[in-house]
């Protein structure tokens, strides 16, 4: 059979039939231009839209200047929940935990949404994440490493959501789950410190360096700067020019990467240029891997139970479903791993 693909009228009266269908709007439905405002689309393709829903009962037209009635038949059926995820990057969908999150969302009966755009790919712009959001009709949305500016973006919509590896917001209610990093990155870092290594680089997708880290290499008398964070861009590409960019002049005697997948890779592209670990560079990651399994030396790392992350979602969706308000913050506690890739440096 052939894929028929949905014009822009009817992506949106598919969005408000679902929206209809969950009784957002009860008695009348709003007039043109406030959908127009609300969905970020000309006035033309949201009166197609409703012209659709007419044809199929599900709304009443009674001539120009009134809104249109609602009618929605006594037997029609209200869609399962529906829960968005907004990634922060492609490559979240293949991650182990995120795998097994949306496996068991489903297998608890909500129905999934993975947006087809990213935070990441969207520059983290605050414009184009509402654009997305407010054509996705869903129940609740799970916001993977989002800035704060999105969060609070997000904290303003009448749509729930849960700040998946998110951070804390002093005075910002939103429901969150999150790792508690402090002590297991102390203890990476003064390990580190205490090997000998001042030259410590944090390679992450974040535009900051977090606070800790800053802290723990002040606290040791190292001053960072841009060098000790570089600002990754986005892809594969990027990522290997920042890596050529650090060995090239003043070479770093320790890496810590934030995600495990940049770190296989890191390995990877360092071997070629003749780098090992912990020889030449001593390596330490955030989270795990099953690939770590094969990898010698075994990786240094930040662990922590990727169930406890997943069981605060499936909590979050179920009183989604049962619109119970859901502001609770969940701080999944992490431990550091010591593995062969560390060593004194080169």
């Amino acid at each position: 059979m052939a894929l028929k693909l949905l014009s822009h009228a009817e992506q949106v009266a598919e969005h408000l039939r679902t929206a209809l269908l969950r009784r957002r709007w009860t008695g009348t439905m709003p007039g043109v231009l406030a959908l127009q405002a609300e969905l970020g689309v000309n006035r033309t393709t949201v009166d197609t839209a409703l012209q659709l829903l007419e044809r199929e009962g599900l709304l009443i037209p009674r001539g120009v200047g009134k809104p249109r009635l609602i009618s929605i038949p006594g037997d029609a059926r209200s869609p399962g929940t529906r829960i968005g995820i907004l990634r922060f990057e492609p490559q979240e969908s293949q991650q182990i935990e995120m795998v097994d999150l949306l496996h068991r969302l489903r297998e608890d009966g909500h129905e999934i949404v993975v947006a087809p755009k990213t935070l990441s790919g969207m520059g983290m712009e605050t414009e184009k994440v509402k654009r997305l959001v407010k054509g996705i009709a869903v129940d609740g949305w799970v916001v993977v490493c989002a800035e704060d500016h999105i969060l609070r973006w997000f904290a303003e919509q009448p749509v729930p959501f849960i700040a998946y590896h998110g951070r804390d917001i002093p005075g910002l209610p939103m429901a969150r789950v999150g790792l508690a990093l402090e002590a297991a990155l102390s203890e990476m870092l003064r390990r580190l410190i205490s090997l000998g290594h001042r030259r410590i680089v944090s390679l992450s997708q974040a535009s900051r360096p977090s606070g800790l880290f800053v802290a723990e290499m002040k606290a040791a008398g190292i001053e960072t700067g841009p060098y000790h964070h570089p600002r990754l861009g986005p892809g594969p590409a990027a990522f290997r020019r920042t890596l050529d960019s650090l060995f090239a002049m003043t070479p770093p005697t320790a890496l810590y990467i934030d995600e495990a997948p940049l770190t296989l890779a890191a390995m990877s592209h360092l071997a070629r240029k003749g780098i090992h670990a912990p020889r030449d560079v001593s390596l330490a990651c955030l989270g795990w891997h099953p690939v770590f399994g094969y990898v010698e030396p075994e990786v240094s790392r930040v662990d922590w139970d990727g169930n406890d992350i997943v069981n605060r979602v499936l909590r979050w969706a179920r009183n989604v479903e049962r619109k119970h308000k859901d502001t609770a913050a969940t701080w999944v506690k992490s431990t550091f791993i010591e593995g062969g890739s560390i060593g004194p440096p080169p």
